[in-house]
């Protein structure tokens, strides 16, 4: 089993992101895998974002 830590930028140490909002200028290697991801639609496409 994988565990995931989040922690947000005040350092809180939280087990679930559930109802957080984390803005695109906070973090926009997100936005791009996610903009990335929509653009695929349903074609089944492996995603990949830049180091």
């Amino acid at each position: 089993m994988v565990t995931i830590k989040h922690i947000l930028k005040d350092g809180t140490q939280i087990d679930d992101i559930a109802g957080k909002v984390i803005k695109a200028d906070q973090f926009p290697v997100l936005y791009e895998a996610i903009n990335r991801i929509n653009k695929a639609g349903d074609a089944n496409e492996t995603i990949s974002t830049s180091d």
